[in-house]
């Protein structure tokens, strides 16, 4: 992962998709809305905007795994669509000063138990 430059982090889910975007520093996060995930295009759209007025670097998706990190159903989905959006960005993204950015996961796994029972 590299140390500096934004960071879109994107929160995949089956109806809707959460949308955010780090400083450069990566030193706070800024929500960019949901976006309905029931059509992939409209998702991707949406990442191509954020990646091109935000020059973003790197993007995070969360993966939710079993307990035993084995895969589930749902990080089977999103590791698919995630190749399908760099697939899209690599084809959207075509000028010397637009990189493609980097595609990285990361455990989400219980992060919603987690958030309820520090906000309870």
């Amino acid at each position: 992962m590299k140390n500096s430059g934004k960071v879109l982090a994107i929160d995949y889910g089956r109806s809707k998709c959460g949308l955010a975007i780090s400083d450069a520093g990566r030193q706070m996060a800024f929500g960019r809305g949901v976006v309905k995930s029931d059509s992939a295009k409209q998702v991707y759209d949406a990442v191509l905007k954020l990646v091109r007025d935000e020059k973003v670097v790197e993007i995070i998706i969360g993966l939710p795994w079993n307990a035993d990190k084995t895969d589930t159903k749902q990080t089977e989905k999103i590791k698919i669509w995630a190749s399908n959006l760099e697939e899209f960005l690599q084809s959207n993204l075509t000028t010397k000063s637009e990189d493609i950015p980097s595609i990285k996961f990361i455990d989400e796994s219980f992060t919603t138990f987690e958030s309820n029972r520090f906000l309870t």
